[in-house]
């Protein structure tokens, strides 16, 4: 249970800062809406993959992150709610190292992925702040190499999830504004790859389903004319697969944990 609840305790420092943003907004909303553009930059994240009661997988990974923003203006008698379109596309790397149950380690294992969204939202001036509620579609592609290890093998995990969340804007200081998202995000379908005739024998590969899981996200971002940086959180719960091949084989449940800083140039 202590590995379950661990990540939330990384959580707090986010929460109390939302629950603070309201008394320094300094403005009102005007300007503080979603801003048409291209964004593209890095970022930095520890990241941990765990199957409790089985083995972890702990990197460093360094990440590319685009966005492509268009707004789209309200109408009568909502004039001011504007709303949006936003895609997103991100690849991070960073080689992990693994540890199981039994004392087995490795280091240096490949292990990367990439994620592509789509967001669509609206702008709510609160008269102090702006709310921006979305939602859209997102999908993720996680490939790690275990071949290293005895008995190891490749492994490609593909999601197909749905994102609803809501960013809060306030005024920050005369050149900036403060950028707060919280997300909640519901697995449509995982797909679970596992290639182990990797490990030779009679294995075979088999693919396996996950069909429950969900995650949440929070960022606090500092956004200048034509720049950002801020904290990022990002926090998976799976279910366990169903059971296939010969001889069976299931996914067991996990989490994955990401906190880390983001970095992007608007232009």
């Amino acid at each position: 249970m202590k590995n379950i609840y661990r990540p939330l305790f990384s959580v707090i420092p986010f929460l109390g800062l939302l629950v603070a943003l309201p008394v320094i907004a300094l403005a009102q909303g005007v300007g503080l809406g979603t801003r048409a553009g291209q964004e593209i930059g890095g970022s930095i994240n520890s990241y941990t993959y765990d199957e409790p009661g089985y083995m972890d997988l702990k990197a460093v990974k360094v990440g590319v992150d685009y966005a492509m923003t268009r707004t789209f203006p309200g109408t009568w008698p909502r004039n001011s709610e504007t709303s949006f379109f936003t895609g997103e596309l991100r690849f991070a790397n960073g080689d992990a190292k693994y540890t199981n149950t039994t004392g087995t380690t490795g280091d240096g294992l490949s292990d990367w992925y990439w994620e592509a969204r789509a967001l669509f939202g609206v702008d709510i001036d609160m008269n102090g702040y702006v709310l921006a509620p979305f939602m859209g579609v997102g999908y993720r592609y996680l490939y790690n190499d275990l071949r290293a290890l005895s008995n190891g093998y490749r492994r490609e995990s593909r999601y197909v999830s749905i994102p609803i969340g809501v960013t809060l804007r306030t005024r920050f200081s005369d050149q900036s504004q403060l950028h707060t998202t919280v997300e909640y995000v519901h697995l449509v379908n995982g797909r679970q790859d596992a290639l182990l005739s990797d490990i030779g024998g009679s294995r075979q590969d088999v693919t396996l389903n996950q069909k429950n899981g969900n995650g949440l996200r929070l960022k606090i971002i500092q956004q200048f004319p034509t720049w950002s940086i801020g904290p990022t959180f990002t926090y998976w719960s799976l279910a366990a697969s169903d059971v296939g091949g010969t001889p069976a084989v299931f996914e067991p449940k996990n989490n994955t944990v990401e906190v880390g800083v983001s970095f992007k140039h608007r232009f």
